[in-house]
């Protein structure tokens, strides 16, 4: 099977930011940090990766009104996950699809999954504002914060706007080059949750989902003796670091992904190799268990 020039593109691109990311690191000191990993928050690390990616799927479950067998669901959920872990933009989260497809309507349950993926985005989108407001409240004078309180304010009743359909047809006629993202958007906001009760179930699904997905990033820091920031923090951390993780020209955005991570943890005063450490274990965590979960699946799905 032979690449097209953007798979190439995606792989060089890939190869060529966790060159530069560990270059700077000294490999005997890395062995070390690896080397002395507490056994027992790894093991918790593992347990909470295990719950995250285990709810994702329940939400996919809960979408589609039970209309599959949950335990079906949870193979191809997996099965999916480990395609995203390499795919640019994570868009092998989609062969979910591709499985399901002589069970539900294509459409259907490609609709479901773009909502998921929608809601996840919101919660990255949180937490660009969230550690932006931290980080601005101890750089920024008080009229930039306010500037950006504003404009945090347009963009929550932008995307509300857009989630009910406000001024849709309006911005389509004037502006012509909108029209195919409406169209798109419309599809999605026909599977949209308007009930009440199973809004508020779906938003508790993916909460704790994301609780778990902090408690893994929490866990895998203190294995390696990072201490320093509590679980609430390791949510936003996660969410802002992977929003990157959408762009369509990297592996699953590893390597920005590992940069920002880098970055933002090297501001907080913590040893570089100490912080190569703690992206080796997440990202190694995350393929191995999608891996051993998923492999099994994909190599018997027709």
């Amino acid at each position: 099977m032979s690449l097209n020039n953007r798979q190439l593109f995606s792989i060089f691109a890939t190869l060529i930011i966790i060159f530069l990311i560990f270059r700077k690191g000294n490999f005997d000191d890395l062995y070390e940090v690896l080397n002395n990993i507490k056994v027992i928050y790894l093991i918790l690390a593992l347990l909470s990766y295990i719950f995250f990616t285990t709810l994702i799927g329940f939400r996919f479950y809960f979408l589609i009104d039970n209309k599959i067998s949950f335990f079906r669901i949870l193979k191809c959920h997996f099965g999916s996950m480990l395609l995203s872990d390499v795919t640019p933009g994570r868009l092998g989260y989609f062969t979910i699809v591709h499985y399901l497809k002589d069970e539900i309507d294509v459409e259907e349950s490609t609709n479901y999954v773009l909502l998921g993926q929608l809601n996840d985005f919101a919660n990255k989108l949180f937490s660009i504002i969230v550690f932006s407001y931290i980080l601005g409240s101890s750089l920024l004078d008080e009229n930039t914060m306010k500037f950006v309180s504003v404009f945090t304010i347009f963009c929550l009743f932008l995307l509300f706007a857009l989630t009910y359909g406000i001024g849709m047809d309006f911005i389509s006629e004037k502006i012509k080059v909108t029209n195919r993202f409406f169209i798109f958007l419309n599809k999605i906001r026909n599977h949209a949750i308007y009930d009440l009760s199973k809004l508020l179930k779906f938003i508790s699904i993916t909460t704790f989902a994301w609780f778990f997905l902090g408690l893994f990033w929490y866990f895998s820091a203190l294995s390696l003796g990072i201490d320093n920031f509590t679980i609430f923090y390791h949510m936003i951390l996660q969410g802002l670091a992977s929003v990157l993780s959408f762009l369509p020209f990297l592996l699953g955005g590893i390597g920005l992904q590992e940069a920002t991570l880098v970055t933002i943890l090297n501001m907080e005063g913590i040893d570089y190799d100490l912080v190569l450490g703690f992206v080796i274990l997440t990202r190694g965590i995350n393929i191995t268990i999608d891996l051993i979960l998923g492999i099994r699946y994909i190599w018997g799905a027709k």
